[in-house]
C-alpha cells in the first residue's frame, strides 16, 4: 500500500493507494526481452481513478503519470509530446536466482508516433546446411508498447533466420485487444517489416518510423535529422542531442519566436531493495533514473526515489518513487506499507 501526501500552499490531502513506480524507455523499436508487464499504461475497459496528471488503475493499483509537454492540431492525427511514468518495477524470475529483478530505467518520453516492439531473442545451436555452418536466431513473444505504456501481447509465435535453418521468416499475430502484428526478418537478421495495426486501423511502422491513420495521414520520426514531424510535414519536435546526463528537446513557440526547450536530467543510482523477502533482493549498479524535467518557463518536475537506508538524499535506492515536486511547488510523497514493505514476495506485485 502507498500513502500519498499532496502538499501545496492551498491544501494537504491524504490518499491511500497501492503502487510501485518505474520509468519506461523512449520509444523506437527495442529488442529487449519481451517479459509481459500487464500493470502498465491505460488498458481498455480498466477502472481508472484520475487526479490531475496522475491516474490510478483501481484493478491492479498501477500509478500512471502523464505529464503534458506540447501538443499541436493536425490533419486527421494530432501531434502530442508528453512524459509517461508507470509503476511495476520487479519480477520474480531472475538469471542470478534472486527473487526480484529490476525492470526499470529510462525516460518515458512519448509522442503520437511513439510505440515500440519488444521480443525475446534465442540463439539456437549451430546448423549445417549444404556444407555451410550457420548460427540461427529465433525471435518470439512479441509485445507492442503503445505511447501510454500499455502493453499488447501477441502470444508465443516465433520467426527466425537464416531460412536454411529456421522457419518461418514472417509472422502475423493478433492480440486479445484488437491489435494486429506483421513482422518479417531477412537472412541478414534485420527486420524488413515491423508493423502494428491498432483497433482503430492506425498503422505503426517501426521500419519506416511512421504512424498513419486510415486516410493515410502520417506523422513520424526522422532518425538522421533527429526530429518528429506532423501530418503537414512540419518539424514539430527536435532533439538538441545529449550532453552527459542532460538531453534537450525543442518545440515551436506559439508566438512563432525562437523554439521552447524542455530539458531532462538523469542521475546514476545503485538499485538495492531491502524488502525482507526470504529468497533475495534486487540489485543493479550504475542505473540512470530521471530526476528533473525542466520546462521553458523555468519551473519543472523533480523526482526523488525511495532511499534503501531511509536517509535522504541517497544514491542507493529501491527504485520506487519517494516524491515528485510539481511546477506549482506542491509535492506528492509516497510511503509503502502492506505485505513485505509494500511488496508481495510471491511475484513482486504491489501488496494489497
Amino acid at each position: 500500500m502507498i500513502s500519498l501526501w499532496k502538499s501545496n500552499p492551498l491544501f494537504r490531502i491524504l490518499l491511500s493507494v497501492e503502487a510501485l513506480v518505474v520509468l519506461l524507455p523512449f520509444g523506437l523499436a527495442d529488442s529487449a526481452g519481451a517479459q509481459q508487464q500487464p500493470y502498465n499504461g491505460l488498458p481498455d475497459f480498466s477502472t481508472l481513478s484520475r487526479n490531475g496528471n496522475e491516474t490510478i488503475n483501481v484493478g491492479n493499483l498501477n500509478v500512471h503519470w502523464q505529464i503534458p509537454i506540447f501538443s499541436k492540431k493536425g490533419r486527421g492525427l494530432d501531434f502530442y509530446f508528453h512524459n509517461t511514468y508507470d509503476n511495476p518495477t520487479y519480477l520474480t524470475q531472475s538469471s542470478n536466482g534472486a527473487v526480484f529483478e529490476w525492470m526499470g530505467g529510462g525516460v518515458g518520453g512519448s509522442t503520437t508516433s511513439s510505440g515500440y516492439l519488444k521480443w525475446n531473442t534465442t540463439n539456437l545451436p549451430k546448423c549445417t546446411y549444404a556444407g555451410q555452418d550457420y548460427w540461427p536466431i529465433l525471435y518470439s513473444d512479441f509485445t507492442y508498447v503503445d505511447p501510454n505504456n500499455t502493453e499488447h501481447y501477441f502470444g508465443s509465435g516465433s520467426l527466425g533466420y537464416p531460412s536454411q535453418c529456421v522457419s518461418p521468416q514472417s509472422l502475423q499475430r493478433s492480440s486479445g485487444d484488437g491489435y494486429f502484428l506483421s513482422v518479417t526478418v531477412g537472412n541478414t537478421g534485420s527486420f524488413t517489416v515491423q508493423k502494428v495495426t491498432d483497433a482503430s486501423g492506425n498503422v505503426k511502422d517501426m521500419v519506416l518510423n511512421t504512424f498513419a491513420d486510415t486516410n493515410n495521414n502520417v506523422t513520424g520520426w526522422s532518425v538522421p535529422g533527429q526530429y518528429y514531424y506532423d501530418t503537414t510535414g512540419a518539424h514539430v519536435l527536435t532533439s538538441s542531442g545529449q550532453i552527459g546526463v542532460v538531453s534537450t528537446w525543442n518545440y515551436p513557440a506559439s508566438s512563432g519566436s525562437l523554439p521552447e526547450s524542455v530539458t531532462y536530467t538523469n542521475s546514476t543510482f545503485t538499485i538495492q531493495t531491502q524488502f525482507g523477502c526470504p529468497t533475495g533482493e534486487a540489485h543493479a549498479s550504475n542505473t540512470p533514473l530521471l530526476t528533473t524535467i525542466g520546462l521553458p518557463d523555468g519551473t519543472g518536475y523533480t523526482l526523488v526515489y525511495e532511499s534503501t537506508s531511509g536517509s535522504y538524499p541517497s544514491t542507493t535506492v529501491t527504485g520506487r518513487l519517494h516524491s515528485i515536486t510539481l511546477p506549482s511547488g506542491g509535492t506528492i510523497t509516497y510511503s509503502y506499507s502492506g505485505g513485505t514493505n509494500g511488496i508481495n514476495c510471491q511475484d513482486g506485485s504491489p501488496a494489497i
